[in-house]
């Protein structure tokens, strides 16, 4: 049963939905969706795609996962993308209508256009004191969300599933006043400050991380946005779990770290099939799965055949990461060369989480020694320790030690021994 402030009891209803499947639902909210900026902020990224049409993108797609939940009402502050609406009627919607949540979709931006960040923020207005005043005599902040024990709840669980889904560098909440400067300019944020239910605004990413945005021009990784905030509205109001998950994946060149265009995956049991897009993100999504044991697949040419065991969870997202190994030949001949000599690659993707890849190669057949040790050079988990034949070979690391214990986010160090050869890789684990 769900509790909408403390006070008013929901049932539940089953629903068939084409993408979900929900045993439990959301019944009784009624929730206000801003989707962030507009025609008048046009906040281009490297190709100049507008973070108000990714804002409005991922706020419609939240619309439909919460409305197949069965939330009485889902708003929405506008419905395109080419009328300019104030940050006071956004929030004057959301009080007119007594919604019982609000929501803004925003995605993060530092204005270079060689930005590497890419980490999740959750915004929420901070409560201000007027009897505390700044040396400007501006009201001070107080350190305290205006929402307290539910804005501030609800933005630490929207930013973990946030950074679940799109998988940035790490995430964080902060409160506005602060985060924007404190005494020395800060400010609540408009869209918040006179809201009459509890709020927050969410930068997924960095819209102008080229990378980045790479990805968020395919609809379906936006879509696992959406899903991330929908299954925080689950989370918060223990209103039950999503039964279905998520599986996403980069296909990428493993010599390289260049993901991959136009590369077909298969996954089965059900035999589903995705093709990575033309927007060099190497992206696939196989939304609305049931929770199991799956098996992702792909060929293509001028790399081996690529195949991995997945295991979907429901109300969560898994992984599946595929880098392609190139197929090494030898000059005026088809067939495969054996390597020269022992090498070592990078893995990939570095940093990572929740797996890497670590390829590796032999020019004959050889006792091999892997092994990731910390930084003061101690064992945390051994990979590799036999014969191995000649030719390219690849293992992985999933983060945990010997025990089977999650290690903590960090460096972390490959090592390999074969022989008078032996060679290190540094690698970073960001949980």
């Amino acid at each position: 049963m769900i509790q909408v402030h403390q006070s008013r009891p929901v049932l539940f209803f089953f629903l068939l939905f084409p993408v979900l499947l929900f045993s439990q639902n959301l019944a009784g909210l009624s929730i206000c969706i801003d989707p962030g900026h507009g025609p008048a902020n046009v906040n281009a990224g490297p190709t100049g795609l507008r973070e108000a049409d990714i804002n409005f993108r991922v706020a419609g797609f939240l619309k439909e996962y919460l409305k197949a939940a069965k939330v009485d009402t889902v708003l929405l502050t506008h419905l395109n993308n080419t009328t300019n609406i104030s940050l006071s009627a956004r929030e004057q919607i959301a009080n007119n209508f007594g919604v019982t949540w609000f929501h803004s979709v925003h995605h993060n931006a530092t204005g270079a256009s060689n930005s590497t960040a890419r980490y999740t923020l959750m915004l929420l207005e901070e409560r201000r004191n007027p009897s505390q005043t700044c040396p400007n005599g501006s009201a001070s902040g107080i350190g305290q969300p205006d929402w307290p024990g539910q804005a501030d709840v609800m933005s630490n669980i929207m930013a973990r599933r946030i950074w679940e889904a799109y998988r940035t560098t790490n995430y964080l909440t902060r409160l506005d006043w602060t985060f924007y400067g404190g005494c020395n300019g800060g400010f609540n944020l408009g869209v918040l400050n006179d809201l009459q239910m509890p709020g927050e605004l969410s930068e997924a990413t960095f819209h102008d991380n080229r990378l980045e945005e790479a990805k968020m021009r395919n609809n379906d990784f936006l879509r696992m946005e959406a899903r991330a905030l929908a299954m925080s509205f689950f989370d918060y109001f223990k209103a039950g779990t999503m039964p279905t998950g998520a599986l996403i994946g980069i296909v990428s060149n493993s010599e390289t770290g260049a993901p991959l265009d136009g590369i077909t995956v298969t996954l089965n049991p059900g035999n589903r099939v995705y093709t990575t897009d033309n927007w060099k993100n190497g992206l696939y999504v196989f939304d609305g799965l049931l929770p199991g044991d799956y098996t992702i697949s792909m060929s293509a040419a001028g790399f081996r055949d690529f195949s991995r065991a997945v295991k979907v969870t429901a109300h969560a997202f898994s992984y599946g990461d595929a880098p392609l190994i190139p197929v090494l030949t030898a000059v005026g001949d088809k067939q495969p060369a054996m390597p020269a000599k022992f090498r070592l690659e990078q893995n990939f993707p570095n940093p990572f989480y929740p797996k890497t890849v670590i390829r590796y190669f032999m020019p004959h057949q050889a006792q091999v020694n892997i092994a990731i040790v910390d930084p003061l050079g101690r064992l945390v988990r051994k990979l590799t320790d036999g014969m191995v034949e000649s030719g390219e070979h690849h293992v992985q690391w999933d983060g945990l030690d010997e025990k089977a214990v999650a290690v903590a986010s960090g460096i972390y160090f490959i090592k390999i021994r074969s022989g008078d050869f032996s060679a290190t890789r540094k690698l970073v684990l960001a949980r």
